[in-house]
């Protein structure tokens, strides 16, 4: 298990983070990668990555390159900092039934969730993300793409659609995340019934909700 813990950690990306330790009960590993851990993860063993990921225009470029990269050197889980884990069971559940790794896509608009995916060590398709960023990096597209589009999602589908042969299968946004891209606009996270919730830090949800939900 993979997570990447930004420059602007608190209390409630803290909750989110420690509710995966659960599974180390089941022989789960967990991963908390620093920037610079990364950096020196990425000189290592993906220069052609480094540039872009030392000019990142914000963190979530910063991280989204990451996690590609460590997924694919190591295999496992990525896991987002605000992302709760609410039922351990189903979890392993999933983790026994998808043993080839996953993406999660919304049907909606064929995106894929760069919040979590899993894979085998070396899967092509999280490096040919990579390398398609750097591409992007590289030629100066970046300056007429914004995040979403150059790393996010809207990367990651583009990506899949251009490389062939991955192994991870999809799996519908509502089999995993209690809410998806559209019903968390309104969610009042009472319902707490699928394996996850995401919290979208940042985003439009209102901080005091953040902090009450996670109680």
């Amino acid at each position: 298990m993979h997570q990447i813990t930004g420059p602007k950690a608190n209390s409630f990306i803290e909750n989110c983070l420690t509710s995966w330790e659960i599974l180390k009960k089941n022989d789960f590993e967990i991963t908390r990668w620093t920037d610079q851990l990364i950096e020196q993860f990425i000189e290592t063993h993906y220069k052609f990555a480094l540039n872009a990921f030392k000019e990142a225009r914000n963190h979530g470029e910063a991280s989204d390159i990451a996690r590609y990269l460590i997924v694919y050197h190591y295999g496992g889980y990525y896991v987002d900092w605000d992302l709760e884990l609410i039922n351990a069971t189903k979890f392993l559940e999933l983790h026994s039934k998808y043993n080839k790794g996953y993406l999660i896509i919304d049907p909606k608009t064929s995106t894929l969730s760069s919040e979590h995916f899993s894979a085998r060590i070396g899967e092509p398709y999280l490096l040919n993300v990579a390398s398609d960023i750097a591409i992007s990096f590289d030629n100066y597209d970046r300056n007429f793409m914004n995040t979403p589009e150059y790393s996010g999602p809207g990367r990651m589908k583009r990506s899949f659609e251009k490389h062939k042969g991955s192994d991870q299968e999809l799996i519908n946004i509502k089999n995993i995340f209690e809410y998806d891209y559209w019903e968390i606009k309104k969610a009042d996270f009472k319902t707490r019934s699928k394996i996850m919730i995401h919290y979208w830090l940042n985003s439009w949800i209102p901080d005091e909700v953040k902090q009450s939900s996670s109680k």
